[in-house]
């Protein structure tokens, strides 16, 4: 008898363990469980209209400041360029000089005082020249700065220039032409363009038109009568 109840004794000490080991394990892993709730509901919330750190500084935009004209261009500093592309012969071409300083901020600059000219050559032969013709350049005064460029149109007819801006005069031919612009007294640059043949225009085929019906004839027949 005594050896069946040391027995039940050892058997009840085991299952008692056994659970006393998982229940601890449970117990821990629940206290962690509860760590972290705890940690989470004490940091604070994010707000749902918040923006990130990164985009919520306002974004600096970037401002060129123009300085305002200080008296008249220098012509020796002033630097013209024109400026012509491609175009078919025996038409207006469309052509303009840009004009910047090379060493001032910003000046101003007469066309009508400083004579500003155009001509168009090809090698050694003289195609146009726009002091020969009235009313074909501006003579606004234009405020020029270093490193931007003022455009003023030049109206070039695409006809040859003699003595006079005729509207008679002969057209310039298709081939390479040379367009050189300068203030007097100031240095000239010169571009280079091309003034081809314009295409020929297809014929439009014309439909023929449908016959129209024509209100036929019976022959009588007098064979029957008297």
């Amino acid at each position: 008898m005594l050896g069946v109840a040391l027995a039940l004794v050892l058997l009840l000490v085991r299952w008692v363990g056994g659970d006393g080991e998982k229940a601890s394990a449970g117990t821990s892993d629940q206290k962690a469980r509860s760590d972290l709730s705890a940690r989470a509901s004490s940091a604070p919330s994010a707000s749902p209209n918040a923006k990130p750190s990164a985009t919520s500084r306002p974004a600096r935009k970037a401002t060129t400041e123009l300085r305002p004209p200080r008296g008249r261009c220098d012509v020796a500093d002033v630097v013209a360029v024109p400026d012509v592309e491609d175009s078919y012969a025996r038409r207006a071409v469309p052509l303009r000089i840009g004009l910047s300083t090379a060493t001032v901020e910003a000046c101003t600059l007469s066309l009508a005082e400083d004579g500003l000219a155009l001509e168009i050559t090809s090698g050694t032969d003289l195609i146009w020249r726009s002091s020969a013709c009235t009313g074909v350049l501006s003579k606004q005064s234009v405020v020029l700065r270093k490193g931007w460029l003022s455009y003023v149109d030049v109206n070039w007819s695409g006809r040859r220039t003699t003595d006079t801006c005729s509207t008679g005069n002969d057209f310039a031919k298709p081939g390479y032409y040379w367009a050189e612009a300068a203030l007097i007294g100031g240095e000239p640059s010169r571009s280079q363009f091309e003034l081809t043949t314009a295409p020929k225009k297809k014929p439009v085929a014309k439909t023929p038109a449908a016959p129209t019906p024509s209100a036929s004839k019976t022959p009588i027949d007098s064979s029957h009568d008297g």
